[in-house]
């Protein structure tokens, strides 16, 4: 009897591990099925607010692109309009009102506000300007809107909208305007010419200041600890030298940025000093073969994206994804068919481009290579010294 007592108990303690076993597997299975729905309801939720965001995204963008293509045929047809009196002026220009104020102090201040532009509004300028009788002090204007520092796009406009009143009042204003602004923008007055020596090759770490660093290990090695002192006060006047082409580049392209505005509004109406900027700033880029340095590459850029439709005719690649985003076929404002240049001009300016951009694709591709020769060569010097020549660090840095 206690035998078949001691079976049956066994046998109901297994039975009832069993159906703990079983229980708890259904347990786990249900909480898995129930943490299964709980992340596909997650996803769910997170998929909809995705799409919910990327929906906001693509409506938000799409009326960024709108809004700027309403922008842009709004700055459009102040140009066209400018253009209109502009070019109307050139022909006949009203009589200056008798009652226009000549006091040199009222003149005199008015220039220094000309060289702060950005510091005043441009209603109150063109105010001042209309109440004043310039005649006699056209050159004086003329210097002030040359020298005046141009750091935004509302300074150009700025300095755009005085020069269509000058324009329009003065016949004398435009042919002083156009030679001070020329003197300003010729080759070299930048500096670009000498710009292959130190001052912008090794402090910029690229180009050909690394290609000529690129085989010259035993003599970076061995002048690492000689000079210090020496080398230290060559690269911060080689710094220095650097940011002072800086500026100076900086400035001729706000001042071609204007001198191209003035073209477009019929203030310049021959296309030569424009694009013999641009083609002279080219030639010197790449007469400096088989090795060009591209000084000038920013000037050529910036040209481009700010009147590259106007010039060559063809719509640019951010130009139409905007267009795509707005769900336009073709622009408000047609920029291309501005009429600057003939369809053979244009072709002649593209092409030049083209040639130009082969030339930095050729000498990107070189610099990249230098590049990578000059880490392996530093990697295999940190590896045999333990540490970099501080010159090195520096002039690469």
């Amino acid at each position: 009897m206690d035998k078949e007592a001691e079976a049956r108990r066994l046998k109901a303690a297994e039975d009832e591990r069993v159906k703990r076993e079983l229980e708890q597997k259904e347990q786990e299975r249900k909480d898995a099925e129930a943490r299964e729905i709980e992340r596909q309801r997650v996803e769910a939720e997170q998929r909809l607010k995705q799409e919910q965001e990327d929906q906001r995204r693509r409506e938000e963008d799409q009326k960024n692109a709108i809004l700027a293509e309403n922008e842009a045929k709004k700055l459009f047809d102040e140009l066209q309009s400018s253009r209109q009196q502009n070019l109307a002026a050139t022909n006949a220009r009203e009589p200056l009102p008798k009652n226009l104020d000549s006091k040199m102090q009222r003149i005199t201040a008015f220039n220094r506000k000309l060289r702060v532009l950005s510091e005043h509004p441009a209603d109150a300028l063109i105010k001042e300007l209309r109440a004043l009788n310039l005649r006699l002090y056209v050159g004086e204007v003329v210097a002030a809107l040359v020298e005046t520092k141009l750091a935004k796009t509302s300074d150009v406009a700025k300095a755009r909208h005085i020069c269509s009143v000058m324009h329009q009042h003065y016949a004398d204003f435009a042919p002083a305007l156009l030679p001070a602004l020329m003197a300003v923008l010729k080759p070299g007055k930048d500096g670009s010419k000498a710009s292959s020596s130190s001052s912008a090759s090794s402090a910029a770490g690229g180009g050909a200041g690394l290609a000529s660093g690129g085989g010259s290990a035993g003599s970076d090695a061995s002048s690492g600890g000689a000079g210090g002192g020496s080398d230290e006060s060559k690269i911060a006047a080689d710094k220095e030298a650097l940011e002072a082409l800086r500026s100076a580049a900086a400035r001729k392209r706000s001042l071609l940025r204007l001198l191209t505005e003035l073209w477009l509004v019929g203030i310049v109406t021959e296309p030569a000093p424009v694009m013999g900027v641009v083609r002279e700033a080219i030639q010197v880029d790449t007469a400096s073969k088989p090795d060009p340095e591209h000084t000038q590459l920013t000037l050529v850029v910036s040209f481009l994206r700010y009147a590259g439709e106007e010039v060559l005719g063809v719509l640019s690649r951010k130009h139409k994804q905007s267009l795509t985003l707005a769900g336009l076929a073709a622009p408000i404002a047609n920029r291309c068919q501005y009429g600057l240049l003939t369809e053979p001009q244009q072709r002649t300016a593209r092409g030049l481009l083209e040639e130009y951009w082969n030339t930095i694709s050729k000498r990107y591709v070189s610099s990249t290579v230098a590049v990578r020769k000059r880490e392996a060569k530093n990697r295999r010097m940190q590896v045999m010294q333990g540490d970099l020549p501080a010159d090195i660090v520096a002039r690469y840095s």
